[in-house]
């Protein structure tokens, strides 16, 4: 849920806006239009050689920060109800499968069949893509990162022997996972590069991390912010304002900073990468 910037919040993110770092000159997929797919195919994708046999739902989306998720509820199409949230977030790509506890003929969900994703840049309004590797700390179980595949203007996402289970059986785990951001085994980050970017990929740190860490903060500085709030993305910042004590804690560019009277104003912490590692993250 997206917080409502009122007139006292604006005010507070200003001054976090005037006073932060220069953005890199990173291509990304922020205001370009991605054409994602459900596609089922034979043997494998497309992009190791195999076919489409059919496209189970379609979506033409344009990339915004703004927008958590970019697209909810994808593949809803055929009364499948195995449903995904994609977010696309600077040069990052995140599959969250989520009508976790629905049962439907298919074993809700568990693919022993080639089938996924097909991202795909049909407008050839990016530059080409480069690399994409995969984080799949928290990904199903049973998945398989050597099925991703990619050409200049496509990403293909293969999900075959992987699965999601409320439930454990026999040899297949349940996919609940405390540690996970999510609670669950449930998605998949791909970090995509694109040619003459000067930021590698896998270095960007996704919307779902950073909720992580704020809500790790809370816990561990409940002087400067009590309580949970909604995160919100603000002209490049991905923050959260704190109302009973007016403090902001927000993270751009891959550094964290703090605002407020507690704080002198605006506190520049270093390298998010490294509060992530403080956090267990």
């Amino acid at each position: 849920m997206m917080m409502k910037i009122n007139k006292a919040i604006g005010l507070g993110a200003m001054a976090l806006i005037g006073l932060g770092v220069a953005s890199t000159a990173s291509a990304t997929f922020e205001g370009k239009q991605i054409n994602v797919r459900w596609e089922i195919w034979n043997k494998t994708n497309p992009g190791k050689g195999g076919s489409v046999l059919a496209v189970r739902d379609e979506r033409d989306v344009v990339a915004s920060s703004a927008a958590v998720p970019d697209i909810k509820d994808f593949h809803r199409l055929h009364n499948d109800f195995e449903l995904w949230d994609i977010d696309f977030t600077a040069n990052q790509i995140e599959m969250k499968y989520t009508s976790i506890a629905v049962r439907d003929f298919d074993h809700q969900y568990m693919y022993m069949s080639s089938r996924g994703f097909h991202f795909e840049d049909t407008e050839n309004n990016l530059p080409d893509i480069v690399n994409v590797t995969v984080d799949k700390r928290f990904a199903p179980f049973g998945y398989n990162a050597d099925l991703v595949s990619f050409d200049a203007n496509n990403i293909y996402v293969g999900l075959k022997g992987s699965m999601c289970h409320t439930e454990a059986m026999n040899s297949m785990p349940t996919c609940t996972n405390p540690a996970s951001p999510t609670g669950y085994d449930n998605h998949i980050k791909l970090n995509v590069q694109f040619a003459n970017s000067t930021a590698p990929a896998a270095t960007q740190i996704d919307n779902a991390q950073l909720d992580a860490f704020f809500n790790w903060a809370e816990k561990k500085y409940p002087q400067y912010f009590p309580s949970t709030q909604a995160s919100s993305t603000l002209a490049g910042y991905y923050a959260r304002h704190y109302p009973t004590t007016n403090v902001y804690m927000g993270a751009k560019d891959g550094k964290l900073f703090v605002f407020g009277q507690a704080f002198g104003g605006l506190l520049p912490l270093g390298d998010m990468t490294k509060w992530l590692k403080e956090a267990g993250l």
